[in-house]
Parts: C-alpha cells; sequence; structure tokens
C-alpha cells in the first residue's frame, strides 16, 4: 500500500529501544533486576496479562518504512505461542498488525528413537526449551513470507503492543 504511494525502505536506520525506555498507559514498566533476566544481559520487562500495552516513543529520521524486530522470551508452562498486536500512533497500520505470533521453542526429550507397544517407531515427547530469541514482526497467517513493513512519520511515533495472549 504504502511502496504504491511513494514511502520507501528505510533500512538504513537503525534503533534500540532499552526496556527502561519502555512505559504503559500508567507510566514506567516493572523491570526485572539482571540477575533474573534468564540471560539477557539488562533488565528486562516481564510481560503478562496484568500488563495490557507496553509503549515505546521512536523518532524517525525521515518518513518511510520500517521493520520491526523483538527480543522476548516466552514465559514457560504454556502450550500457545505468544500473541500481541502493534498500533503505530494509537491505530492499527493494517489487519495483519492485530496479530503477531511469536513462537516458542520445542525440542525432543530424548534423542534415541521410541517404540510404541507394538514396536513401531513413535515421535519423541516435546519438551519446551526457554530461551531469548529475536524475531522480526511477520504475517502470522504466513500467506506472505517477506517482514512486515510499518509506516512511520518523521520525527516522533509511538509504538503500542497489546497484549492478547500466551
Amino acid at each position: 500500500k504504502w511502496e504504491k504511494e511513494g514511502y520507501s525502505d528505510s533500512q538504513s536506520f537503525q534503533t534500540v529501544i532499552h526496556p527502561d525506555q519502555m512505559y504503559t498507559g500508567n507510566g514506567k514498566v516493572k523491570l526485572t533486576s539482571i540477575s533474573e533476566s534468564n540471560g539477557y544481559d539488562e533488565e528486562v520487562v516481564l510481560w503478562n496479562e496484568l500488563t495490557p500495552e507496553i509503549n515505546v516513543k521512536v523518532n524517525a529520521p525521515k518518513e518511510g518504512l520500517y521493520q520491526i524486530h523483538i527480543d522476548y522470551y516466552a514465559l514457560p508452562g504454556k502450550i500457545t505461542s505468544v500473541e500481541r498486536g502493534l498500533q503505530i500512533n494509537n491505530k492499527y497500520p493494517y489487519f495483519e498488525s492485530r496479530r503477531l505470533v511469536f513462537p516458542r521453542l520445542w525440542a525432543n526429550e530424548s534423542e534415541q528413537s521410541q517404540r510404541d507397544e507394538l514396536g513401531n517407531e513413535v515421535f519423541s515427547k516435546q519438551v519446551e526449551k526457554s530461551e531469548w530469541q529475536s524475531a522480526q514482526l511477520t504475517d502470522a497467517s504466513y500467506l506472505n513470507d517477506q517482514p512486515l513493513k510499518f509506516h512511520l512519520k518523521q520525527g516522533s511515533n509511538e509504538i503500542k503492543l497489546l497484549y492478547m495472549r500466551e
């Protein structure tokens, strides 16, 4: 849509938003200590259903299309992927931004072949692996395999991440 309107990719611009720059509708987000950050090198946000949104301000050097990468750690003990929504300047830029999926990591419980009571080879039980991941925001329906691009105006933009489910 925006490319047809003449906006181009702004691939040369990169910025890092640190957790202490994030805020909710009620003020600053609650940060966990580095010792409780599961190996991340700074304080992190523990984001669960008690925090419906997290906001950040991004100062874009020029109007254009930007990709967003997010580091995340899926809280263990759930089965479904982490789901969030994203608004820019209080609007969903398009339908796909209403549901962004951050997958969990799974691994075989055992590397040895498993057999059922009839001697047939069966899949090993899956166990969740909890570790930090980095993901580009993509279409959750997988209809488009390219990272999503978000139109930012020049100057200050508010990005709001919305808790959907986990």
